[in-house]
């Protein structure tokens, strides 16, 4: 999976820090401004979990969903156009 597309290739929710941050080097800030940003385009849905321990939780709302082919199709072509690049 690529790093940039793991929270978005999600199905479940996942915790915010162990999931992403996992796989992606990429600050927390700049993960949480981030998902704020596609919270806000209405791409991912964001619920505040209140057992313990609390924790934030995302996952793609309908919206997001629907351009799941459109991100799958990006991510073929950027890696045909890797393996390309790393031919030559």
């Amino acid at each position: 999976m690529d790093d940039d597309c793991a929270l978005l290739d999600r199905r479940r929710p996942a915790p915010l820090w162990r999931n992403a941050t996992a796989d992606a080097e990429i600050s927390q800030k700049v993960l949480a401004e981030t998902l704020r940003d596609l919270e806000r385009e209405g791409l991912v849905t964001r619920t505040v979990v209140a057992q313990m321990p609390a924790h934030v939780e995302y996952k793609l709302s309908p919206h997001g969903e629907s351009v799941r082919e459109i991100i799958g199709a990006m991510r073929a072509w950027g890696r045909s156009h890797l393996e390309r690049t790393q031919d030559t």
